[in-house]
């Protein structure tokens, strides 16, 4: 099963999924949003590497950081921004600053 959004920018709308191995990653990123936008925050960054410790599994053998980056990728909006992005896109320093609140 795949996580599915509808993104209207005017008239374009734009289906993105994400892969199944990523949920979990995807479901804690969600919950950092909503408490920060409860608490009234502007904005939350998120880094990969304190998101998957989070969610276990890292640092280790076996660790599915490529996912968790995934999960913050297919989370981002138009005015979200990338802090800081490693080389290849994917590892324990990439951040992004998600505007709040979400709509």
């Amino acid at each position: 099963m795949s996580i599915q959004y509808r993104d209207a920018i005017g008239k374009v709308t734009v289906f993105k999924s994400l892969s199944g191995g990523a949920r979990d990653f995807h479901g804690e990123l969600l919950a950092q949003i909503s408490r920060a936008q409860k608490h009234g925050a502007p904005h939350i960054e998120v880094n990969s590497g304190e998101l998957h410790r989070k969610v276990g599994g890292y640092p280790g053998v076996g660790h599915r950081m490529p996912l968790c980056c995934d999960a913050l990728y297919f989370e981002q909006r138009p005015g979200d921004e990338i802090v800081c992005s490693p080389k290849g896109g994917k590892g324990a320093s990439l951040t992004i600053r998600y505007k709040l609140p979400r709509i």
